[in-house]
Order: C-alpha cells, then structure tokens, then sequence
C-alpha cells in the first residue's frame, strides 16, 4: 500500500473516486473545495499536504489535510504580544474526516485508519504542527466517534436532521422559537430562489468568486 501526496496531477483520481467509489466523500472534499479552501484567506499561508493511500491501483482512502497558520493574541496589562501556532485545519475551520473505499470490510477500514492517522501523526512532528481539528460529516451517520481511538478528544456538537417531506408547519414546529422567529423575519425581508443541478452557469460564476 502506497501514500501518495495529493498532488496537480492527481486530482483527476482523487475527484473520480469521491464520486464513484466513496459514500463517506462529499463536496466538500473535491479538488474544486481544497483550492477554495487554499485561497479562502491568504492569512492562514494555507499548504496542501492532503494524501491518499493506493493498493494494486485502487484508491482505498482519502484525507483531507492542509497545514495553516493561526495567529493569537495574549493581552496582558500594557502590553499585547502576537504568536502563532501551526495548526491542521481547512480554510480555519475543520477538516472533513477521511473518506473510505465503498468496497472496504470493516476490520480492512480500521487498519487503513490507524495507517492514515499514524501519517497525520508524522507529518504533524515534521510541520511542528500543535493542533488539529477535525469533523465527521452526520449524514454518513457513524456509529460512534471513531477519532476518539487515535487520541483526539470529543467536542461532539448535536445536529439535527429535518424530513423535508413533512409539512411546513410541522417542520416550524420543530425548530427553537428564536430560529423560527427569524425564518418568518427573513421571509418577509428576503427574496429566495432556488437553484438545482441545471444551473450549471451560475455555479460556475459562483466559483469565479
């Protein structure tokens, strides 16, 4: 099994395999997403460090990965001192956990797993990395937090995932007063259009942004 480092060249496999072999990749991970995430502040001097493992000429896996730099302030009386830290992160935020091959038996995905977080592990003491921040898509539902098993420390979030195909008022009826005040706030101020898969274009012209 190779690592291989994510690289102009690659991004042609790299995107056929989040669309075609992984349930567990989204958007988010596509070449399209990191160069945004690359570009999104200059401030964070983001790189690419982002890999993939390959095995008799499959893609098994995929991670996610750049390396930023976070810049922190420590305000004392008369005085102000900025530091920084190297820090895993995407565009400031988290990164979307590694996404799977489709065809990996469980035991066969918790090996590449360990190799996958064991190469995060080495590259952090190699970039003097002191944190990293990751985060689990729920909509591949996992079973439970699997990076906890690697030594990353829990700060689960709860989510909420709502059934569109109910009624409108029903669905009302589920959010928090505030959340539901500010929809009808927003209804009456906004103008909302919807936009699907046929407006090639005007997604384009948003990725010019």
């Amino acid at each position: 099994m190779q690592c291989i480092p994510l690289s102009k060249d690659k991004y042609k496999d790299w995107d056929s395999f989040c669309l075609f072999s992984s349930n567990e990749s989204w958007f988010w991970h596509s070449t399209d997403w990191i160069e945004y995430a690359l570009a999104y502040n200059p401030k964070l001097h983001s790189r690419n460090l982002s890999f993939m493992f390959i095995e008799n000429k499959q893609v098994l896996a995929i991670c996610l990965l750049l390396l930023e730099v976070r810049y922190l302030y420590n305000s004392r009386p008369h005085t102000t001192s900025i530091y920084f830290i190297n820090e895993f992160s995407f565009g400031g935020g988290s990164i979307w956990t590694p996404a799977f091959h489709n065809g990996l038996t469980n035991r066969r995905k918790e090996q590449v797993s360990t190799i996958i977080f064991n190469e995060i592990d080495r590259l952090a003491k190699e970039n003097n990395v002191v944190r990293a921040s990751f985060i689990i898509c729920p909509l591949t539902f996992p079973k439970y937090n699997y990076l906890m098993k690697h030594n990353y420390i829990d700060v689960s979030l709860n989510t909420q995932i709502l059934d569109l195909g109910q009624d409108l008022k029903a669905m009302h009826n589920q959010l928090t007063k505030g959340h539901d005040y500010g929809i009808d706030k927003g209804l009456k101020s906004l103008q909302i259009e919807v936009h699907d898969k046929g407006d090639s274009a005007l997604f384009g012209e948003y990725c010019a942004l």
